[in-house]
Order: structure tokens, then sequence, then C-alpha cells
């Protein structure tokens, strides 16, 4: 294969390797792919990491600054296996079930990914998330069935055992089958500097984004409390089950996207203090009216910050709104469309400069769409234009980009 060009990055797709209650997993392991922008898109497949243990269905990746020809990569085992005697001791942990986290390396020029240690129990089943922060220092690991998240101390793109977990109690019970207990879906780092300790936490099962603050010499996560002394948490409606959301810096804005109820939250966030405003300024639905059967997925911002996207599974579509410059009577979002993603349950998707990559677990497909920049006769801006379609991936579902070595 040619050497990595200027217009070029490496895609990394996890999936999941066996039958689930809500999936027949049918995929190898993780999926390597070499994407090229370059005169025409094309997203083409390098290598299948096989020994990756079972379900390494999230993942993301990060280059390695002390060589840059390697790329770390951790992957979740989405399971639940049984749990040590002297972990379940050492953390008070009554279920005694786990699932895993591991750490691989990618060498582009050998075009393999390789474990780089043993496989470290989340402490917690079905771990379905990870989180880095800005550091690169500690990683953040959310289990679903456990009902809690795990803290790990990173050590020059090494693991080190889970220093802390922390265990969820509250649950809303608006919808049986989904919010009987807690379900932490997601975390996410703030990366400015001052508030680069502050980590909230989706939790599908309540109803709740939580605000946790981390302290790194003890290698531990404490609750934040509001000036008031109230539990300081972004609050959505019964029901809606919050499952992903993104950040938007510059405009200290949080959008909270709810699986359960197909809508997006506006949340604004306190520069000064980082929490998310206790209630939103706006909620806006990812379908049209009247859709039924539909759970959201997967929501990022545009790389120009004037576009939010966010997949709706059921539905099988992109949700499109345009970031608005001057928020009036607090709205803030505005829809474009929605997309077709060609595919069934679409459950992740990535965007990388001017290009979206859609991830449709239940068609076996990647599709590559182009961002449209500006008004044209193809369509709005913000429109998706589709430049490679069907790309074959088994039981695909998350999606991790890191530019090659030209692009830095």
């Amino acid at each position: 294969m040619d050497p990595i060009s200027d217009s070029s990055s490496w895609v990394f797709i996890g999936s999941y390797t066996q039958k689930e209650s809500h999936v027949d997993g049918k995929g190898e392991g993780i999926y390597c792919y070499r994407f090229s922008s370059h005169q025409t898109p094309h997203l083409q497949l390098v290598h299948v990491a096989r020994c990756v243990g079972p379900n390494p269905s999230f993942l993301i990746s990060k280059r390695l600054k002390m060589d840059g020809k390697k790329i770390i990569l951790y992957a979740v085992n989405e399971c639940s296996d049984s749990l040590s005697s002297k972990d379940a001791e050492r953390f008070s942990i009554p279920l005694k079930r786990t699932g895993f986290v591991r750490t691989f390396v990618f060498d582009e020029v050998a075009l393999i990914l390789t474990q780089l240690q043993h496989p470290f129990p989340t402490l917690g089943s079905h771990p379905c998330h990870l989180a880095m922060n800005a550091s690169n220092s500690f990683l953040t690991v959310s289990n679903y069935n456990g009902g809690s998240i795990a803290l790990f101390p990173v050590d020059n793109g090494l693991l080190s055992p889970a220093s802390l977990v922390k265990e969820y109690t509250a649950h809303s019970s608006t919808s049986s089958e989904r919010q009987e207990a807690p379900h932490p879906h997601s975390t996410s780092w703030l990366s400015h500097q001052r508030l680069k300790d502050l980590l909230y936490v989706a939790d599908l099962g309540n109803d709740c984004i939580y605000h946790l603050r981390l302290h790194a010499a003890t290698n531990t996560l404490e609750d934040v409390i509001r000036n008031d002394a109230s539990d300081a948490r972004a609050n959505r409606p019964t029901g809606s089950g919050p499952r992903h959301f993104v950040i938007h810096n510059t405009r200290k804005l949080v959008f909270i996207l709810d699986e359960l109820s197909s809508c997006i939250g506006v949340h604004e966030m306190d520069p000064v203090t980082g929490l998310i405003a206790t209630e939103a300024v706006q909620n806006i639905s990812t379908v049209p009216c009247d859709t039924k059967g539909n759970l959201c997925a997967d929501i990022h911002i545009s790389k120009c910050l004037r576009f939010l996207y966010a997949s709706n599974r059921g539905h099988n579509s992109l949700a499109a709104f345009t970031i608005e410059a001057e928020a009036t009577d607090g709205t803030y979002l505005k829809l474009i469309d929605f997309y077709p993603t060609l595919g069934s349950t679409p459950r992740s998707f990535s965007i990388m400069d001017d290009f979206v990559i859609v991830a449709n677990q239940d068609s076996d497909t990647l599709q590559v769409f182009k961002v449209q920049k500006d008004d044209t006769d193809q369509g709005p801006a913000g429109a998706l234009l589709i430049v490679q379609r069907d790309i074959h991936c088994l039981t695909p579902t998350s999606i991790s980009i890191v530019k090659g070595t030209a692009n830095e």
C-alpha cells in the first residue's frame, strides 16, 4: 500500500461479535480502514483484528506522541463475566459481574492492530462507552447494565487497574424495559484548561446528566454540588433516556440526545463553573411528527461548528440541524432535513473534516457522506450528499478516526 497521503486518515470500527438480546452480532472484531479524501473519497479495508475479545462495541483512538507511527486504541468488551472475588471485595461490588477494556496499538507501516496489555475488568457489566480526559491521563468507562462508571489512570497510553468505580442507584422507572435501573450510557470530560477536571455523565436510566470532579492526586471522582447545596445535575424530561451528548465549547452549549423520546435538549453551560443548566432552553425532535419505533443513538457537531447531526435507529436517518449564530427566544437549533442512512440501525457515525461516515449496524454497511458547506442546487448548507455507499462491514457499532502522520 502507498504511504499515507496528506488527505488520508485511519478509521477504526468496533462491532458486535456475538448474538445479544438486542442484536444479531456477526462482527469479526475491530476493522481498520484507510480513508482518502483526495479527488474521489474512498474508504478501504486494510486489516481486521480478530483476537480482541467479545463485542468490541465501543472504541476510541489516540496518536502516541512518543512515536508518531503508533496509534493507541482502547476498546470495551461489552459482556457480563464473573468478577474475581478479589476485585469484588476491593470495591464492595455485590453483583460480581464485569465487562472489560483492552489496549491496542496500530502500526501504520505494518498495518496491524495488536494488543498491548491484558484486559482490565471494568467492574460492571456491559461497558458501552469510553472517554479520555484532555491530558490523556484518565479514562472513564460507562457500565450500562452495571449502573456504574469506572476510572482508569493512564500513563503514556497504558492503563492501570481501575482506581474507582462509582455506582448509581436512582432510576426513573418510566420505561419499564429501559429504566428499571440506572444506566450510565456515556461520559465526557471538559477540554478547557481551567475546567479540565470536570466530567459529565449521561444516565439513560435516571433522565439526567451528572457532574463529577476529578481529584488527580487520589485518582478519584466526587459529586459536584451547586452553590445552593443542591445536587448538580441537568434534568431531562421523564422517560426521555439521555444517551449521548456533545459540547459546543465556543457557544457554551450542551446538546443532549434522548434515546427514548427522539429529542435533543439544548442546555446552556456556565462558562465559569462548567455546570450544565438544570433545564433546557430548547427541545427539538430528531424525527418527523408521528414517527413510531425510533431510538436515537449518536450525536456530533460538524468541524466548522455550524451544523449538528443525530442518528435515528428505526427511522434510519441522520437529522441535520443548523446551529444558529444568534439564538432567538432560546432557539439555537433549526432543522435542515432528515437524510436516509441507506441502511438499518445507524448506531454510530463520525465526522472527519467535510465527511460523515455512518455505521449501519443491522445491514452490515458503512456509508460515506459529504457535508454541503454552502447553499447550492444540490441542497442547503449542512445537507449530506452520498459519496461512497454500501461498504461491507459486519455489525458495525462504533467509529474512531485518527489523521495520518502527513496531516499532523
